[in-house]
């Protein structure tokens, strides 16, 4: 459905494009106009990138891909053609032999471009007055949104790995949406960084940080991910009260020079800023009066200034917490982190009515609130302990050893940390398998283990099984003695003289930060919002900034609401020294209570340490015969392996060897074939010889025969002319008898034989003179039809051994009627003999004489009743007569 609505779209796209568009044409940079609110601002590196290729190379302005698209109004346009001279609305859109014309606008005017401001700017520094202009292509200045973007082509340069983020950007409708929102700001774009999105959603963080069990209670939701963007929109809105133009003004430099910076708290920052701004170096298109009140406004930020560089460089460092909480949770497909935590809320080991806060390292107190608090609250409070112990939690690693690489900072995590972190889970009410596996997993147990291990290396010392257990249950016991220091109560500064000591502003905290601010992250101190100021901030301050970046601030956890809000009986409000005292108190209290669960613990340990060497003793003997019994199997598999191999190999070689014999004979008898095919060749070429010869020799017979006729009949024809003269001189009375015998005998001096001269128009001569035709027929589906006919004078016969030539030299054999094999030289005897004047044509690769040819033959059409056929048995008898 999806491919659908796309395919739709883009044909509404290219059909608007093609209304909308309105032609080419070559138009003076001095008219190009750029909005404020193209996000893409003026980069000056990659402007004198580009005066090096124009200076070096050809502008290639004219190149397709080089153009400007650009908006005008329809009036405008006509006005600028009817200015121009030799120019149309059509010539504009047939653009000849990639020449478009000059469009001349008038002085003054300015034509809105989609994209293209490092060209036109290099373009205006680099070429000379008379050669400024560049190639536009004109649209409509009512250009759908949608179009407009499209137009705007600043995508194709973008990677495959950019684009692949994009598309999975638009996949996330809200976080797409958020991006767009920061369009109002061209500013910010600077540090937008595209290759770097795919980690936006994937990270699976972008759930909700107010979660609603009770509908009515919250009807919104806010996203880590979507609350840091949202929390730049509303900033930098803040600075400019709400103004949408004024954002638009907004330039990069103004964005760097302000992000990550407070001057709410730090003096110096305060200082640097504020000299910017009333001299015009930041918010340079904003008047004077307007940066008063921007300074007014920007006093009154209580955080870091964010900006889209702040937040990718943050992300990283919610990446690194996200990694912790999915330790405690299996995180789905379709899940996030948030919402995994969610549905592993029990409500379990809570008190009706009351909230668990951790105010310090295994020190808790108690809020009113409800069950949506309580999964609002403990959320926020895992979040803050991986902010404190990611470094104890590193990600679990996703390749196996072979394919690690030898770096630094790939050991495991802290086993102390790990089951402390799930016993807090555990104790705000979650629970799920994977909490249990890291409660059950005893972090003693496990240093002690590896310290062990550790302090003798593996691969060149062991230890005995009993012996290992007895040293690891003695370390634990000395674990035991240890006893728990006093915790001071102190709170968190803010503010410093120090200009270094905010460290890192983004991103990752150094070290020494990190180990000093781990102390003070919990919800107390990150919702104390005390008013100081000094030189330079802290890394809590920044810490503290980051939490409310992807957090936000809960109305339900005020300042007052925490820092003199706590309960413990939940009937009366302490002040810090009440919470103090009674977070001492419930320290002993607890103290005493994780002394008596330590020892019931030990003992059930040693209970549980006796079972489990039992039930491993019991199922190591089981697993040893099931081992033997597996050995047996495998042994047994192997040996049938074999035979079954061995078996398929001389199978194989048999009928390899079968194969080859098969193939031997099967050359022998296409030897055989082609000898046989050769010698019938040979011979067939003689016959052909032979009867070519015969041929000649019976043509030339012919010849003579003819040229002895043509002599006899001319001397009859003399001694006729002059015995009618000698009967007319002598005997007038005898005349027509005397000539009557002379035409009908003639005497033959030269041989002594009688020859009988018939009249020309006797039946008789007639017959003799007609011709025969003889008809070729081949067999086509079992069906006999004519190929070839002719007709033959008796008297010269040639023609049809000439035509069977031509077929033998075809490869085809000649046959009677009753498929007796013909010579070109029988052919014609053979065809008159039987009276069908047929010869019948085979192929030689088709000739297989059996009953359904034999039986197809008898079908073949007779000649007896045609005049063709009534003259063979006359010619016989007349031959024989002869």
């Amino acid at each position: 459905m999806r491919g659908s609505c796309s395919s739709n779209q883009e044909l509404r796209l290219e059909a608007e494009r093609y209304v909308k568009y309105k032609g080419t044409a070559r138009v003076r940079l001095e008219v190009l106009y750029f909005q404020w609110n193209e996000p893409r601002e003026l980069n000056r590196k990659n402007v004198e990138r580009l005066k090096e290729v124009f200076q070096t190379d050809n502008v290639r302005r004219l190149e397709p891909r080089n153009h400007i698209p650009a908006v005008v109004d329809q009036s405008d346009l006509d006005n600028a053609i009817q200015a121009s001279s030799d120019i149309s609305a059509e010539r504009l859109l047939s653009n000849p032999d990639n020449d478009p014309p000059v469009l001349t606008f008038p002085t003054g005017y300015r034509l809105t471009c989609l994209h293209g401001r490092h060209r036109v700017q290099a373009g205006r520094e680099t070429l000379s007055p008379t050669d400024a202009w560049w190639t536009v292509d004109l649209y409509l200045a009512d250009t759908n949104p949608e179009l407009r973007t499209t137009l705007n082509r600043w995508k194709a340069l973008l990677s495959d790995h950019g684009r692949r983020g994009l598309r999975q950007l638009n996949d996330h409708e809200e976080l797409a949406a958020a991006f767009d929102d920061l369009l109002d700001i061209p500013g910010l774009w600077d540090g937008m960084r595209i290759s770097t999105l795919h980690k936006v959603t994937s990270m699976k963080c972008d759930e909700v940080s107010l979660l609603s069990l009770d509908p009515p209670a919250c009807s919104y939701f806010e996203k880590e991910v979507l609350h840091y963007l949202e929390h730049i929109k509303k900033v930098w809105s803040k600075l400019l009260r709400e103004d949408k133009t004024a954002l638009q003004r907004v330039d990069q430099t103004t964005v760097r020079a302000l992000e990550l910076k407070a001057p709410r708290y730090s003096k110096r920052h305060a200082q640097v800023l504020q000299g910017q701004l009333l001299s015009g170096q930041i918010f340079g298109a904003f008047s004077p009066q307007e940066r008063e009140t921007i300074w007014s406004e920007l006093q009154s930020i209580d955080c870091l200034i964010p900006s889209l560089f702040t937040f990718f460089e943050d992300l990283k460092y919610l990446n690194a917490c996200a990694d912790c909480l999915k330790r405690l949770v299996k995180v789905s497909r379709k899940e996030t982190v948030s919402s995994a935590l969610e549905h592993k809320f029990t409500n379990a080991n809570q008190t009706s009515g009351q909230c668990i806060l951790e105010v310090a390292e295994s020190t808790f107190a108690f809020r009113p609130g409800q069950t949506v608090d309580r999964l609002d609250w403990g959320r926020r409070q895992l979040w803050i302990c991986a902010m404190r112990e990611y470094l104890g939690m590193p990600p679990g690693q996703k390749k196996k050893g072979k394919d690690l690489l030898a770096k630094a900072g790939c050991d495991g995590a802290d086993e102390t940390v790990l089951h402390e972190y799930a016993a807090l889970a555990d104790r705000l009410g979650f629970a799920s398998q994977e909490i249990d596996d890291l409660k059950k997993r005893s972090s003693d147990r496990e240093i002690a283990r590896s310290a062990l291990l550790k302090a003798r290396k593996p691969d060149c010392y062991e230890y005995d099984d009993t012996v290992l257990e007895a040293h690891v249950n003695q370390i634990v016991r000395m674990f035991t003695t240890a006893s728990p220091l006093p915790s001071k109560r102190l709170s968190p500064a803010l503010v410093s003289n120090n200009p270094e000591a905010s460290g890192n502003r983004c991103g990752f905290p150094d070290k020494d930060a990190q180990k000093q601010d781990s102390k003070f992250l919990f919800i107390t101190h990150l919702h104390n919002e005390s008013e100081e100021q000094d030189e330079d901030i802290t890394s809590f301050f920044v810490r503290r900034s980051v939490y409310f970046a992807f957090f936000g601030k809960s109305v339900d956890l005020s300042p007052n609401g925490i820092a003199l809000g706590l309960e413990v009986d939940g009937t009366e409000c302490l002040d810090q020294q009440s919470l103090e005292r009674e977070a001492l108190k419930q320290q002993e209290l607890q103290c005493r209570e994780l002394e008596r669960r330590e020892q019931q613990r030990r003992e059930q340990k040693r209970l549980e340490q006796e079972r489990r060497l039992e039930q491993e003793r019991r199922l190591e003997q089981e697993r040893s015969e099931q081992a033997r019994l597996e050995q047996e199997r495998k042994l047994e598999q192997e040996r049938l392996e074999q035979e079954r191999l061995q078996q398929k190999r001389l199978e194989q070689a048999r009928l390899e060897q079968e194969r080859l014999e098969l193939r031997r004979i099967e050359e022998r008898l296409e030897r055989e074939e082609l000898q046989e095919k050769f010698t019938e060749a040979l011979q067939e070429q003689e016959n052909l010889g032979r009867e070519m010869q015969n041929q000649q020799k019976y043509e030339k017979r012919e010849e003579e025969r003819q040229e002895e006729e043509r002599r006899r009949q001319e001397t009859r024809e003399l001694t006729r002319q002059e015995q009618e003269k000698t009967v007319e001189d002598s005997e007038g009375t005898r005349k027509h008898h005397t000539q009557i015998d002379v035409e009908n005998f003639v005497s033959d001096h030269n041989t002594g034989q009688e020859t009988l001269l018939l009249p020309s128009s006797t039946p008789l001569a007639q017959e003799t003179s007609r011709s025969i035709r003889i008809n070729y027929m081949v067999q086509e589906r079992g069906v006999w039809r004519t190929s070839h006919s002719l007709d033959v004078d008796p008297s010269d016969p040639s023609e049809v051994e000439r035509v069977a030539v031509k077929y033998m030299r075809k490869k085809i054999r000649l046959f009677d009627s009753e498929l007796n094999i013909l010579t070109p030289a029988d052919c014609f005897e053979a065809a008159i003999a039987d009276g069908n004047n047929t010869i019948l044509l085979i192929p030689e690769a088709e000739i297989d004489i059996d009953e359904e040819l034999e039986t197809s033959i008898c079908k073949l059409p007779s000649e007896g009743d045609s005049t063709l056929g009534d003259s063979a048995p006359e010619q016989g008898q007349k031959r024989s007569r002869r």
